[in-house]
C-alpha cells in the first residue's frame, strides 16, 4: 500500500509518484508509465488492470526486476493535482515554443 506522504518517482526522480507497481512495489508517475504496459499491439487499451501484453514488457520500468501484474493509482490531493496541471501546461508551452522555432 502507499505511504501517507508523497513519494518520488523511481523513473524521473521527481516528487509525487501516483502509481504503484504491484509485485515490486515501485512508485512512479502515471506520465512515466511506458505505453507498452497499457496499450495492446492493436492500439487499444487493455483491461482496466493495465496488464502487459508481451512477455518482454512485463518487467517494472523502474527497477527492471519486478514483474508487473497490475498497477494501482494513488489518489492525489488537490494540491498535487494543481501542481501536475501547472507542470503539464508549462511543458505544453515549451513544446509549442520549440515547434514554432523549428518552423521558422
Amino acid at each position: 500500500s502507499f505511504g501517507d506522504g508523497p513519494c518520488a518517482c523511481m523513473i524521473c526522480l521527481h516528487p509525487d509518484a501516483d502509481v504503484q507497481i504491484n509485485g515490486c512495489g515501485c512508485q512512479i508517475h502515471a506520465r512515466c508509465v511506458p505505453w507498452n504496459l497499457i496499450v495492446a499491439d492493436s492500439g487499444q487499451f487493455t483491461s482496466k488492470d493495465f496488464k502487459p501484453q508481451a512477455p518482454d514488457t512485463q518487467l517494472c520500468p523502474a527497477c527492471k526486476s519486478g514483474t508487473v501484474s497490475k498497477m494501482q493509482l494513488k489518489p492525489l490531493s488537490s494540491k498535487y493535482l494543481d501542481k501536475a496541471t501547472e507542470i503539464r501546461k508549462a511543458t505544453s508551452r515549451k513544446q509549442e515554443s520549440l515547434r514554432n522555432e523549428d518552423a521558422d
